[in-house]
């Protein structure tokens, strides 16, 4: 196979386009190698930490990282594609699909901890919409560049103009609250304000503000998709506006709202994490919010969009494309959380 100096072929990691007609180019057959060569390493997500004895498969070909979290492959195709697994004891095993070609050196891969803080519960719920459609399962929908805001300046439909202070404060909370919810890939690109507003547009955001959606509905969001809308109930007269006492400090329900409202448009569904309090962390600043909820939100933004459930990479970059307007979120006034849970349940198809 390999001479001493060591015939140089590559792996790289690349997701399966679809064919022209007939479906998904088929998997290289396991039957035949070469002296593709592969070498990479396994971490835990976040941490950083290496993930050893763990076990690598590409095609039927296999391997075991070292205590150090290290592979190598030095009998692999040199074209074609393969699938590939990676997994570990304490660990979600991972899925995805290589393009053979001559060499790769250092593939970095991560693997989610399959035990605390990690929980199945609440990541298919905030990722996949396991909570409202445990049967059916959607791709992830996160955001791929840094989010703009637009703020309708006037309410609907009374034309009668949102206090500046209002605004002032839910464009504070999500200067905050956008890198802690991206794991600190994004901030906010910019914000603009105006009494109408423009058309939608990649990459913007349009918050209006509403005397009402209907029923005890209060806030409401489309979900992810690099670009969107978002409906935040204000009422001039609620006799609490801008008390101290206020709910989480938040001087308005609006602003109360926008919080909750944020996750869904950076990409996440309802969870069943409950929140410390109603809607909104307390200080309703955007700082320091639920470390259950950050924690799972930046290990979905280390995953591709149309990532699938479990921790499977989406079989082409055709996958990642929003294809049309993104799903919206109602969110209803007495909503009982449920308490945090791991079971797993079905899987959806």
């Amino acid at each position: 196979m390999a001479s001493e100096s060591w015939r140089s072929y590559v792996l790289a990691v690349l997701l399966t386009v679809p064919a022209a007609c007939g479906g998904p180019t088929p998997p290289t057959s396991p039957r035949a190698y070469g002296d593709g060569l592969l070498e990479g390493v396994l971490t835990r997500t976040q941490e950083g930490l290496p993930v050893g004895n763990a076990v690598v498969q590409v095609g039927s070909r296999q391997t075991v990282s070292d205590p150090s979290g290290r592979f190598r492959f030095d009998d692999l195709l040199e074209t074609g594609r393969a699938p590939v697994t990676f997994s570990a004891d304490g660990y979600v095993t991972r899925e995805s699909t290589l393009s053979l070609e001559r060499e790769r050196r250092g593939l970095a891969v991560d693997l989610i901890p399959s035990g605390p803080p990690f929980n199945v519960g609440v990541y298919r719920g905030m990722v996949h919409d396991g909570l409202e459609s445990p049967n059916r399962l959607v791709p992830l929908r996160r955001w791929t560049m840094a989010p703009s805001f637009f703020f309708k300046t006037t309410q609907e439909p009374s034309g009668s103009e949102v206090p500046p202070a209002i605004l002032d404060r839910i464009e504070a909370l999500f200067r905050h609250a956008v890198p802690e919810i991206t794991n600190g890939q994004f901030q906010v690109a910019a914000f603009a304000r105006g009494p109408e507003a423009p058309p939608p547009a990649t990459g913007w955001v349009i918050v209006r503000f509403v005397q009402s959606l209907g029923g005890t509905i209060i806030g409401q969001a489309s979900v992810g998709g690099n670009a969107g809308t978002m409906a935040l109930v204000y009422d001039p007269d609620d006799p609490r506006l801008f008390a101290p006492d206020y709910p989480s400090g938040c001087y308005a329900r609006a602003v109360q709202v926008s919080e909750h409202e944020l996750f869904h448009t950076m990409g996440f569904w309802h969870t069943s994490v409950a929140f410390e309090g109603p809607f909104a962390d307390p200080g309703c600043d955007g700082i320091d919010l639920n470390p259950i909820l950050t924690y799972h939100s930046a290990i979905a933004y280390a995953r591709r969009p149309g990532h699938l459930y479990p921790d499977s990479d989406p079989p082409s970059f055709l996958l990642a494309s929003t294809g049309g307007p993104p799903p919206v979120v109602e969110c209803r006034e007495g909503r009982q959380a449920l308490e945090v849970s791991g079971t797993q349940g079905p899987s959806g198809p």
